[in-house]
């Protein structure tokens, strides 16, 4: 509940701007978020979700944090994120004496005065390690990701009231895994060959019924097809005439 004497902009209408996301991943609410207004209630409907990328020989370059975060002891970064602002830290810590702003700090009181002169007497040497710091955060191996829908509705009974009523739901307890699945295999492909078009060794590349892939179908060389030799000649002497 809020006084709407006491907004920032007594010009524009009050609201609360409200999104849902990972603890892991910071979402700038201004960019992502949705704004709920004075006088209405809203139902809010959340779905679970995790995209699991594919594992080594696939060249995803992911990096499973979870698993790195149980190993040391429960402690470290748990997503790519994370991981970035740890390298933010270290060369905030290292050049000011304090996190210069930091989204994901967990002691936001501490960070560096903006009023005071900052300044670092190793400043391009500090930032090639930031950089380098950054390149190593790999991508998430499993992301976590919760879409939800918000249906509003405007209070009957008091249409200019200061609350907001929210009632969230998740619809389906279960968390619904988003994998790739390879969707390729090595084959054999030849050139094409001649004017008609030729082929040795076709292959029929279809789609593949519910599961979104491709079915994929190699049919034997003919023996009577001629070698590459025979048809640069008979295109030759085609030529010719």
């Amino acid at each position: 509940m809020w006084n709407r004497r006491e907004t920032f902009h007594p010009w524009g209408e009050p609201g609360v701007i409200f999104t849902i996301h990972s603890p892991f991943v910071a979402v700038n609410p201004f960019l992502k978020g949705n704004v709920l207004r004075p006088g209405s209630s809203y139902n809010i409907h959340v779905r679970l979700e995790e995209e699991h990328l594919l594992p080594h020989p696939y060249k995803t370059n992911c990096t499973d944090y979870e698993s790195l975060w149980k190993s040391n002891n429960r402690t470290g970064p748990r997503s790519q994120q994370m991981c970035k602002e740890n390298c933010m830290i270290y060369f905030s810590m290292t050049c000011y004496r304090c996190p210069y702003e930091l989204i994901m700090y967990e002691n936001p009181e501490d960070r560096c005065n903006k009023s005071s002169d900052l300044y670092c007497d190793r400043m391009e040497q500090m930032l090639e390690e930031l950089e380098e710091c950054r390149d190593n955060c790999k991508p998430d191996c499993v992301k976590h990701m919760y879409p939800y829908t918000i249906e509003e509705h405007t209070m009957v009974k008091d249409p200019k009231a200061s609350t907001v009523e929210i009632s969230v739901t998740v619809d389906e307890p279960e968390v619904h895994v988003l994998s790739h699945k390879p969707q390729y295999m090595a084959w054999n492909y030849s050139v094409t060959l001649g004017l008609h078009g030729l082929l040795a060794g076709p292959l029929c590349v279809g789609p593949g019924g519910r599961s979104g892939g491709f079915a994929a179908q190699r049919y034997p060389i003919p023996e009577d097809i001629p070698s590459k030799a025979e048809l640069e000649r008979i295109f030759v002497a085609d030529g010719s005439s």
